[in-house]
C-alpha cells in the first residue's frame, strides 16, 4: 500500500517538473526508491508514504563531513526533525552525488545500490 501511494504521489508531483532529478535504486525501503526532485541548494526531495503515513525523503549534502545523506522527515511540514537513513562515502568538496558505496545509518538493509543524476 505504501509503495502504491508513493508511486501515485510521484506521478502527481514529478512528471511535469523540469527541475534536476536524482534516481535512487536498491534500498531496503521500497517507498524511498525512485526519483528525487531538486528543491535547491544541493537538496533533493521525494514525497512518499512509509509506515502508513506521509513522509518526505531528502537527499542532501552534509557540509560538516562533505558527504551526502538520505534522510526522512516525519510528516511533510517544514521544521520536522530529520532522521538519517543512509550516507554516502565521504566525498570531500565534490558537488557530485556518489553513485555507489552508500552505507546504512538508521535505514533498513540494504543501502541504496545505485544513485544517479538524471539529465
Amino acid at each position: 500500500k505504501d509503495q502504491q501511494l508513493s508511486d501515485e504521489l510521484y506521478l502527481y508531483n514529478a512528471v511535469s517538473s523540469t527541475a534536476p532529478k536524482i534516481a535512487v535504486f536498491g534500498s531496503g525501503i521500497p517507498p524511498l526508491n525512485g526519483i528525487f526532485i531538486c528543491t535547491g541548494n544541493q537538496t533533493y526531495e521525494k514525497d512518499a508514504y512509509w509506515k502508513g503515513k506521509p513522509v518526505t525523503f531528502l537527499l542532501h549534502k552534509s557540509l560538516k563531513r562533505g558527504q551526502y545523506r538520505i534522510s526522512v522527515k516525519d510528516g511533510t511540514e517544514d521544521g520536522q526533525p530529520l532522521t538519517t537513513l543512509y550516507s554516502s562515502p565521504i566525498g570531500g568538496d565534490s558537488d557530485r552525488v556518489p553513485e555507489v558505496g552508500w552505507q546504512k545509518e538508521n535505514g533498513i538493509e540494504p543501502p541504496p545500490a545505485f544513485v544517479s543524476t538524471l539529465r
